[in-house]
């Protein structure tokens, strides 16, 4: 198997977070890594690390930002590992600079040599802590409250022994196999694994029990927008760029990434306690190829491009086009194309142009025909000048986007959120007739790949941020 320079990532980045405390929340991206490839990656776990392996690392980063912490920070416990065993005769301040001088040859051994036998070693040794405290912080979780429910599965906030809260999104895995979506739930982990962007949610870490697949990540609770469009009616214009604005700025880092997002509506978005948009759900996105182009039709169906409702080959266009459908909704109330059932709002996608129901400024009605091109290769953002004409659209001539990224920009609508579990934001609105219910999930196992350590999803096993 290989393991490229986001497979390290995900190994390294939750030990770093107890090891360096919290990270930054933005990482530069585009390292230079080599691949490291296991060459027997079920052997190489039941190899015994060298005796001169630390137990933990002492990096804050390898693959982020290159700055490291300091050994200091690793206090007695690391006296008693085998280090401390192997040098008695060393104060504690020249053994923490000792492990701290090791961990770095380890880790340029890692970056030369990935495929040498040390290297293996060294990446074992690396996540054996990890794995050795996770099921303390499995049977720490206890239930606050339910912050939803969706087609597989449901979300419920929870809290660790000290008090830290995550919303603990619960994937009922017989439900997976039965609707063929088990290639979407492991590639939604191995995304928000890589993004790391503040109109994003943050994924803390996975595991899984014998009939649901958990994923434990940041908890967003000031609510979804689907359900301040449903209080409000509509929104005004300057409301609209705003929290357009914030998509456009998700989609442009996903785009960076070659992912596209394909599910973009107000349900999948949430409000942070200082107003600011995430967006959740990655079930449906995905990583192109070298081609920039996809075939499977999915997504909900007020919101499918024409091209995909066509079933042609579609790219990162799609979401413009989603952007601009978000837009209309804000704006009027309701989607651009409704009907009856499905095939009623796909002939209109597909055959009809979009009527607001409501008056709106000059930059509004142009933002929407623009994205609301049929013709891919037209739309805004989809053309020749890409997200930078979509940020430089008249609709969006007030927007600052250096103060916007930086959240230095007033929300229209900051919810009141009073305490960490604070769940009133979150009201529960109907949406789906029948509830995913959890189910033997027996059949899981069979569509894992067990030399792909992004799909060991044991409870005893703990592979950071997958």
């Amino acid at each position: 198997m290989t393991l490229d320079s986001a497979s390290l990532d995900a190994v390294y980045d939750d030990e770093l977070s107890e090891c360096s405390g919290a990270l930054p929340l933005m990482r530069s991206f585009g390292s230079s890594i080599p691949s490291i490839v296991l060459e027997d990656s079920v052997a190489a776990p039941a190899q015994a690390p060298p005796a001169q392996a630390p137990p933990m690392r002492t990096a804050q980063s390898c693959c982020c930002n290159g700055e490291y912490s300091s050994p200091a920070r690793f206090g007695a416990a690391t006296a008693s590992s085998s280090f401390g065993a192997a040098a008695p005769e060393l104060g504690r301040a020249a053994t923490f600079s000792s492990l701290f001088e090791q961990r770095l040859r380890e880790l340029r051994l890692l970056l030369n040599d990935p495929g040498s036998p040390a290297a293996r070693a060294a990446l074992w040794g690396m996540g054996a802590k990890r794995r050795s405290d996770f099921p303390k912080f499995v049977e720490s979780l206890r239930r606050i409250a339910g912050l939803g429910v969706g087609q597989f599965g449901t979300v419920s906030l929870v809290a660790d022994r000290a008090g830290q809260t995550f919303a603990l999104k619960a994937l009922h895995k017989d439900h997976l196999v039965a609707t063929g979506m088990v290639e979407a739930v492991k590639r939604e982990r191995r995304l928000l694994a890589r993004v790391h962007h503040p109109f994003v949610v943050r994924l803390e870490r996975s595991f899984q029990n014998a009939h649901t697949i958990f994923l434990v990540m940041e908890p967003v609770l000031g609510g979804e927008l689907y359900a301040l469009l449903h209080l409000l009616g509509r929104l005004e214009e300057a409301h609209v760029a705003f929290y357009c604005a914030c998509v456009t700025e998700a989609l442009v880092h996903l785009h960076a990434m070659r992912v596209v997002y394909r599910d973009l509506k107000p349900e999948n978005l949430l409000l942070d306690e200082v107003g600011y948009l995430k967006v959740v759900d990655f079930g449906l996105a995905k990583e192109l190829g070298a081609d920039g182009r996809t075939h499977t039709v999915c997504g909900t169906p007020e919101y499918l491009a024409p091209e995909v409702v066509r079933h042609e080959a579609y790219g990162f266009a799609v979401d413009w086009w989603s952007l601009g459908m978000l837009a209309f909704e804000l704006l009027s109330g309701v989607p651009a194309f409704r009907g009856a059932d499905k095939a009623e709002v796909y002939r209109r996608v597909r055959e009809d142009e979009p009527r607001l129901l409501v008056p709106v400024g000059a930059g509004a009605s142009a933002l929407l025909a623009a994205l609301l091109c049929k013709a891919p290769a037209e739309r805004l953002g989809g053309g020749g000048g890409g997200a930078a004409a979509v940020r430089a659209h008249s609709f969006f001539g007030a927007v600052d986007w250096a103060a916007l990224f930086a959240k230095k920009v007033p929300a229209p609508y900051v919810p009141t959120i009073a305490h960490a579990t604070d769940t009133s934001n979150v009201l529960q609105i109907e949406k789906y007739a029948s509830p995913a219910k959890e189910h033997d999930g027996a059949r899981w196992a069979a569509h894992l790949d067990d030399g792909d350590p992004f799909e060991r999803w044991d409870e005893i096993s703990d592979e950071s941020y997958c």
